[in-house]
């Protein structure tokens, strides 16, 4: 007689799960975030704004951890070197 099998049946329990994999699996996701090269060059040789300068708005009012001195420093630091302002827009947030 056949054996019925079921979908969560078939799902492996944390017992059979290595624990070295569990610890791999972390240590992978943790060491593959993304970070900035702080050694790149961001020096535009001819900027598209020499006489006007256009204003960028990084928008830090939601507790973002994107912030033009944080993550975004070097997105800031090419649109400055483009010729842009670039201020961070920071808002109280409303009810």
């Amino acid at each position: 007689m056949l054996e019925s099998t079921t979908a969560f049946s078939m799902i492996p329990t944390m017992t059979s799960i290595p624990q070295w994999f569990c610890v791999a699996l972390v240590a992978a996701t943790d060491y593959g975030q993304q970070v900035a090269d702080p050694n790149f060059d961001m020096r535009v040789a001819d900027p598209a704004f020499k006489i006007s300068h256009p204003r960028v708005g990084i928008d830090e009012s939601h507790k973002n951890s994107h912030t033009k001195d944080g993550r975004y420093q070097p997105f800031a630091a090419l649109m400055r070197s483009e010729g842009f302002t670039v201020s961070a827009e920071v808002r109280s947030e409303r009810a």
